[in-house]
């Protein structure tokens, strides 16, 4: 239904190529999707709760929520970051 949030426990092909278009490497953390909800509205809003893992040895490793949007044509894009 539209509005509504769906989770997934596991992320498809489709959820990681979304997450993979729109997550550069030019980040300070590698993140590694562990699961994702989505919302359908004027395309498809996801949120990944991610583990971050730091590029550089000074910083630590904790766990994000990125939010990306994806509309129904052309690549997705992130919406935000935040450390939960």
């Amino acid at each position: 239904m539209e509005g509504e949030w769906t989770y997934h426990a596991s992320l498809t092909v489709y959820d990681s190529t979304v997450f993979n278009t729109a997550v550069d490497e030019s980040y300070d953390y590698y993140y590694r999707p562990i699961v994702v909800a989505e919302q359908i509205g004027n395309g498809i809003n996801y949120r990944f709760i991610c583990m971050a893992e730091p590029k550089r040895k000074d910083r630590e490793t904790h766990f994000a929520l990125i939010a990306i949007h994806k509309p129904f044509h052309g690549p997705g894009y992130v919406t935000g970051i935040n450390r939960i």
